[in-house]
This record gives structure tokens, sequence and C-alpha cells, in this order.
């Protein structure tokens, strides 16, 4: 359903959107004309919240510190709202009214009645929750009253809060109060008691609270220092028993430790093979008897040098834990190795020398490769040592080092809290001597009475009934399941359609006047119209065949209207036409005509075709009426011979026009199928396609040639446009724009 459709929608019913919103509108200024006028005073009060130097328990980024602003603003205006205060103020009121002449309402008989009868009891209690800040005692029967008459007057917070506003200045350091009443003083009475009430309340709270956080931060700080100490001594005695005084220090030198003696070992491993190859190419070069002097001799030498060895050993291994970086111990080994190697020389001259042996250097050489070879594999042995020495030394630090440091972070932890804990002592310390920033800067007067909102109240209330109304008419369409249009119709029955008929609001036809024009009426020259197109139709598409059926799927669409009015026009174009009425269920057909019943008999056989014709009012017209009753064209003579006599009477005629009855309730017109050539179907604009319709219209789908198409009757003029186009009306200069607009025409003329 596109735009241009709900427009038409609701222009076709435009009085009930007119007439609804003015009923509406009527009731309603009856209903608001008597309300009383409204008076509302406005208060303020700063709040210092948006000053820099508050107490906080941490150091928060500006999102989070306008978070806790608007959250303190909500807190405040919560606490301004909240019963306790509220009922202070109801307490504040009820005294107001009973204490002066003038009070701001008339008292309710229950108000009266308490004031009669106990006004100083009464005054004495109001003031004592007023100071206490108490609620009433509900099982108390006299603050039972009270609590009534609270109500009565409409003093209660619930009725107190549906006037009042209290809410932020935008992003202001101020909250403004707004009171409605129908009494200018009470307006301002109470704007001022609630800024004043809260602002003692909160003065009294934040002393109070004031007090209680400086001594909590002076407890906290105290606790946390306490804590401080006793994980710094924990860590001392831990270092004690464990010998360590700074592990990361020690942890480190022992890495470079360990990384100097593996450079020594490797050092001293790359000697060995040389040493041995050089041992080996000596002993190639000697006899067998030279090698076996020099070993015989060798133990006196070895004997004599095992000193010197021991000593070089100790050194060694005293430089190897050194990690390679002792000076004094390399010259030390340095001097010892020329000393060995003098003894060498001077046991070798004395012990190896034989006349027979010429390789005395090589003898010496040997001697003093051997000795290094020693000294080196004892070095790579002592390293080794070592290595699992450091080694060891570094898996007793690993749990060593794990402990400390999370002594030394449960220390940073306790350090950082104390230290935040001792800031917040001192601010706490520094505010406790400044007072509270709350105060009132604006207080409420008596003012005049607001604009008066009965014009609104007048506005939104035609405005409401006439959008709910569109709704409605918006939903009883999209509901409404009736073939008002063609369009529709051929999306709800997928028949073709040739042919429209607008709906006439007339008592009698005149088909003369009618097509002589005549006949006064829009309606009438549309109809015509549309029946000489319909005509056109069922002339193209019966060329060359002669009888046709008109059916309907129910009754009451003005099958016999069309059917007389079809007549009519076809004799206007110089065709002969036979009628003949089948629908025995209703012969409307013949009574319009006061026709002879004389079709069951023809089809008998009783008398000749020349006698059961009846001739009409309308030239080239006959007609062949019925008795009607409850018989089928096939009980009432057979089958073969309705077909028989409905040819026969085709023969003198240009085209035979057959009315049948209803498909959805009788099988006239289903048994009249194979006596005629083709078939068209009425159907009624105002009625809904139901699931009987829907079968008829199937059995005329299945037909195929035979049916040629559908006529929707009784269709609104306004709904023929899209077939038949614009339907020239008298309308206002309102309509015409309207309807200029509808159809796109954006033009002057």
């Amino acid at each position: 359903m596109d735009l241009v459709s709900l427009i038409r929608i609701l222009l076709k019913r435009k009085y009930l959107l007119i007439g609804i919103p003015l009923i509406v509108g009527i009731l309603t200024f009856f209903l608001v004309r008597n309300l009383p006028d409204v008076f509302k005073a406005e208060a303020e009060i700063s709040t210092g919240i948006t000053e820099s130097s508050k107490i906080t328990l941490g150091s928060e980024t500006s999102s989070s510190q306008f978070s806790e602003i608007q959250q303190k603003f909500s807190n405040i205006i919560e606490l301004m709202k909240s019963k306790k205060l509220m009922d202070k103020l109801s307490y504040q009121i009820m005294l107001h009214d009973i204490q002066n002449s003038v009070p701001f309402r008339k008292p309710t008989p229950e108000f009266q009645k308490l004031i009669n009868e106990s006004k100083g009891q009464l005054e004495a209690l109001l003031k004592n929750k007023s100071d206490s800040l108490m609620y009433l005692d509900l099982s108390d029967p006299f603050q039972k009253e009270l609590f009534d008459a609270i109500e009565s007057m409409k003093y209660d917070d619930h009725n107190v809060q549906k006037n009042l506003k209290v809410n932020r200045i935008e992003d202001s350091d101020f909250i403004r109060v707004t009171f409605e009443s129908e009494n200018p003083y009470l307006s301002a009475f109470v704007v001022n008691a609630i800024c004043r009430n809260f602002i003692d309340y909160y003065e009294d709270m934040t002393q109070m609270r004031t007090g209680e956080t400086e001594k909590f931060f002076a407890r906290l700080a105290s606790e946390k220092k306490r804590e401080l100490d006793e994980k710094v001594e924990k860590l001392k005695q831990y270092k004690i028993q464990n010998k360590v005084i700074n592990l990361g220090q020690q942890t480190e030198n022992l890495e470079i430790l360990k990384k100097d003696v593996a450079l020594m070992r490797e050092g001293v491993n790359q000697k060995i093979p040389s040493l041995r190859s050089a041992i080996n190419e000596i002993d190639k070069m000697l006899s067998p008897e030279e090698r076996k002097y020099i070993e015989s001799n060798l133990e006196p030498i070895n004997n004599r040098i095992s000193d010197l060895k021991e000593r070089l050993k100790n050194l060694n291994e005293l430089l190897i834990m050194s990690g390679d970086r002792n000076e004094s111990i390399k010259d030390s080994i340095r001097l010892l190795k020329s000393e060995i190697d003098r003894e060498i020389k001077i046991s070798s001259d004395e012990y190896l020398y034989n006349p027979n042996v010429i390789k005395q250097d090589l003898v010496q050489k040997r001697i003093s490769y051997e000795l290094e070879l020693e000294i080196a594999e004892q070095s790579v042995r002592s390293i080794d040592r070592e290595i699992a020495r450091i080694n060891q030394i570094f898996e007793s630090y690993t749990p060593l080092d794990a402990t400390i440091q999370a002594y030394e972070r449960d220390i940073e932890v306790a350090a950082n809290a104390y230290l935040v804990i001792l800031s917040k002592l001192n601010e706490a310390t520094f505010f406790s001597s400044l007072g509270v920033n709350i105060e009132q800067i604006q207080f409420g007067q008596p003012g005049l009475p607001e604009p008066s909102k009965k014009i609104i109240y007048l506005l939104l209330a035609i405005a409401v009934s006439f959008t709910m109304t569109v709704v409605a008419i918006f939903v009883i369409e999209y509901l409404d399941q009736t073939v008002k249009t063609p369009s529709k119709f051929v999306k709800l029955t997928g028949l073709p359609l040739m042919g429209c008929l607008n709906k006439l609001e007339i008592r009698s036809l005149d088909l003369r006047k009618l097509f002589s024009g005549t006949l006064p009426g829009l309606e009438a020259e549309i109809f015509r119209e549309l029946l000489r197109t319909i005509r056109f139709e069922i002339e193209t598409k019966t060329r060359g065949s002669k009888c046709l059926l008109i059916t309907s799927t129910d009754s009451g669409t003005g099958k016999t209207i069309f059917t007389i009015s079809l007549a009519y026009s076809l004799g206007l174009s110089a065709k002969k036409i036979l009628l003949i009425d089948s629908n025995f269920q209703d012969n409307a057909l013949t009574r319009s005509f006061n026709a002879s019943t004389t079709l069951e008999e023809y089809v008998r056989g009783e008398i000749l075709f020349e006698d059961a014709v009846s001739s009409t009012s309308l030239e080239k017209v006959d007609v062949i009426g019925c008795m009607g009753g409850n018989n089928t064209p096939d009980e009432v003579a057979g089958p073969d011979a309705i077909v028989e006599k409905i040819r026969e009477s085709a023969s003198d005629y240009d085209i035979v026009l057959i009315e049948g009855a209803a498909l959805n309730k009788y099988s006239t017109s289903k048994e009249l199928i194979k006596a005629v050539e083709k078939i068209v179907c009425i159907f009624d604009a105002g009625k809904v396609i139901d699931l009987p319709d829907k079968n008829s219209i199937q059995f005329l789908l299945e037909q195929e040639d035979k049916f040629i198409g559908s006529i929707l009757n009784k269709v609104d003029i306004d709904n023929l446009e899209e077939v038949y186009g614009e339907v020239v009306k008298s309308r206002t200069a309102a309509r015409k724009f309207s309807k200029r607009i509808l159809r796109g025409n954006f033009s002057k003329n």
C-alpha cells in the first residue's frame, strides 16, 4: 500500500478524522476549564562539589573524576528527596497551617477534627517529629490519625513529589529546586524549607563524618606503619639466617666468575691435544733403546721436581678460583714454571746423557711436554670442580632469591599504602578545620501564576485523538479483505477483469434515460460509460459465439441488473438479444419483465420456442422466463435436452444471455456450462473473497477457453480512478489541491 493509497483512504474518512478529534477536544475543554492556576517557585543551592580540593582515596583520570562528580550530585538530589526530609517538610507545612490564621490549604475534615480535639498535642508531636527526623508510628492511634490527615491535605511525600523537581543546572555547581502548587506562598515555603532542611542535615552529617574520617586515617596510618616495620624486620632476619648481604650483586659476581672459569677451561683444553701430539712425535724420533733408557731414568727426575709440581697445582687452583683475574698468582706460576724448566734441564744433563744418544734436546722437550700435559689435565679437573661449586651456589640462591623478592614486594606495597594513607591523613586534618561549602544562593518567592496549560492539554488531546483515529483507520483498512478496488480484486482472485461498474444510489434504473443522457447525476454517467466499455470487451471476446452464461460466486452481486443493462446496451448496437432466466432459485429476471414462466415447458418440449419467448419493454430484447423452485436444468429435462434447446433458441438471435444461479450454493450454472460457449462472472466490490468463493474461482479457471473474464460490480466512484481515470466532482479548493498532490500534478494549470 503506497502513500497515495493511504491518503485516499484518509480523505474518504475525512468526516471521521474531523469528528472524533472535535468531540475529544470539546470533552477536554470542559474537563480542563476549571483547573486552578499554577504558581511555581524556585530556589537554588551551591554545593562546592566542583572545587578541586577534595579528599579522595586515589588518583583518578578526568573521566573518572567527572563520573564521581555526577555521582555526588545524584546522591545530593536523592538525599533532598528522601522520605526522611520529605516527612520533615510535611510536618513543617502542617505546623504552619495550625499556627497561622491563613493556612496554605483549607483544612480537610480529618485535619480540622485533630485541630479541634488536640491542637496542643498535635503541635508538640509535629515539632518533635520534625526536630528528630523520626517517622510516625502508625501503630499509635493518634499518630495514625495524623498520618491520614497529612494524606488528606496532600502534604505527604508522595503528593509533594508529584509537583517537585530537583535537578542540577547543566554542568554547574548549582542545584535548582522547583515546586508547583495552587498557592504561591505554599510553593515558596516548600522550596525554601527543602533547601534549609537539606543544608542543616548535610552540615551535621558532614561535620560528624569529617571527624570520623580523620580518626579513621590516623588509625589506618598507624596500622600501615606497623605492618611496614614488621615486613622490613622479617627480610632482615631472613638475610642474616641465610648469610646473604646483597643477593643480586652476589649472583652477578658468580655469573662473571663462572664465565671466566669456563673461558679458562676452554683455553687449557685446547693445549692438551697439541701436547699429546708433540710427545708422540718425539717418541717416533727416538729408538726403543733410547726410550727405555729415558724411562728408566725419569723416576729420579720426578722425585726432585714433585714438590715444585705440587706447588704449581695449588697455584693453578687458586688462579681458577679467582676466575683467571689474579695477576700475582699468574706471576708466581710463571716463576715456578721457570724453576721447573731449570730443574728439568739440570736433571736431563745429569741423568739422561748417554754417549750413544745424541738427541739430548728431544729428551729435554719430551720431559717438559709431559710436565705441561700433566699440569693441563690437572687444571681441567680443578676447573670442573670449580664450575660444579659455582653451580651449587647458584642452586642454593634460587629459593633465597624468590623469597627475598616476595619480601621486597610486600615491603613496597606496604610502603606505598603507608604513604598514601599518610597523605590522606594530612588532607583530612586540613579539611577538618574548614566549614561546609553548601549554601542557599536563591530563595523562593511568591510569584504570578504560570501560563495556563489548558490550551496545551486541549491541543494534545486533539492531536492524540487524531493520531489514534488515523492509526485505527489504517489498521481497519489493512485488515479489511473486501475487494473494493479493481487492483485489489485482481490481486486476491487472480481472475482476468473485463471491467467494473460503479454503485448506483437510485431506486429504479431507466436505461433509456441512462443512455440518452437525460438521467441526471455523475454516477449515471460513469455507469453508462463503464457499461459501454464492458459491452466492447464482451463483443470482442465472444466474436463467433452466441451463448453467454452470466453467473456469480454468491447471490446479491447485481447479476440481474447487469444482465438487463448489458442486453439493452447490446440492443443499441443493432444486435438482437435473447435473455434466458435459468436461475431457478431466484427468478428475478423473470419478475423484472413480468415474463411468462415457460422455460421448464420449453426444454421438456411441451411448447414451441415461439410460445416460450416473451417480449420486453426494451428494443430488440426478448426473454424466456422460468417458474423457479429447487430444480436444476438437468432435473427439468435432462442434460441433452437443455443443450439442444439453448442452441435452438440461439439460431434467431445474435447473442443469448443466460443468467445462472450463484456457484457457491447451487449447481445450476455448472450444469449450463456444457450448453454455453462463454462465461462471465459477476463480483460484488463490497464483499470478502471467502473460501467458497476461492473454490468457485478455481472452478472458473478450469473452464479454460470458455471463461472470458469477470465483472466487478458496485464499486465506489473514488475507487474507479485506476481504471476510469479522474472523476470530475465538485470539490473545495483544499480538496482540489489535495487531489492534484495525489495525482502528482504540481503545475499551475
